[in-house]
């Protein structure tokens, strides 16, 4: 019966070491966050138009990510 105390006593006291080195551990290793502006989320960015050969580009894209070039692919 004494060797289920003092192994439960290890185990508690092993727990308390282990969870005291943790705690101190994370405390050393907090660093001060420089704090930053929030973004304006709505904030849009001007796009640029596209010129006629990104247009038919991204119409074939569009094509092919819809699955209706099987037949054309190469």
């Amino acid at each position: 019966m004494s060797i289920i105390f003092f192994f439960t006593a290890l185990g508690v006291v092993t727990f308390f070491i282990v969870g005291y080195l943790v705690v101190l551990n994370a405390w050393n290793n907090m660093k001060e966050v420089e704090q930053r502006p929030l973004p304006d989320v709505y904030d849009l960015p001007n796009w640029e138009k596209l010129n006629p050969v990104a247009k038919q580009a991204n119409r074939e894209l569009n094509k092919m990510y819809k699955g209706k070039m099987r037949g054309e692919l190469v």
